[in-house]
């Protein structure tokens, strides 16, 4: 059986134009015969209801509201989900931003131009070595005067890593 806006603002201990702004906004609907089913409409004013601004105890007849799962494709999940889910990520962006400040944490692009400039400089000296090295070796015969040419700028050459 449905109330009237004044019955059920008094059911809710607010005022009438709560209750009509709660209708005006879609917060709350009315049935088909133009009353309001305070059942139904309770359950929906806790879950479109901003919970700062509500001034009054919730309603003791409520049974307590589930955990928060997260919805299905089609819902539209309740205010409190929605501002759950943007103060956590608004909280993420905020520690990104200190940990950026801090220089705990460095932009993954930084990083990534970073390695392939040290590849780069790394592979152009090793490519290097048989330009430099090539005319002293035609004139070596020992094998073990060649090796030791050759390792010796390896290490030159890789050097720059350590």
């Amino acid at each position: 059986m449905g109330m009237g806006l004044r019955e059920y603002a008094r059911h809710r201990r607010v005022s009438v134009s709560a209750v009509q702004k709660a209708l005006a906004s879609g917060r709350i609907k009315k049935e088909d015969d133009g009353t309001i089913d305070p059942v139904k409409s309770d359950k929906k004013w806790v879950e479109n209801t901003d919970p700062s601004y509500q001034r009054t105890r919730p309603v003791k007849s409520l049974p307590p509201k589930p955990n928060i799962t997260l919805p299905q494709q089609d819902a539209i999940p309740d205010y409190s989900t929605s501002r759950a889910e943007r103060e956590y990520y608004n909280a993420q962006i905020a520690r990104q931003d200190y940990e950026q400040q801090k220089k705990i944490l460095v932009k993954r692009k930084d990083v990534d131009d970073e390695i392939f400039a040290e590849n780069r400089r790394v592979r152009d000296r090793l490519q290097n070595i048989p330009s430099r090295v090539a005319p002293v070796l035609a004139a070596m015969t020992d094998l073990k005067e060649i090796e030791m040419l050759l390792v010796k700028e390896l290490e030159v050459a890789l050097e720059e890593l350590l």
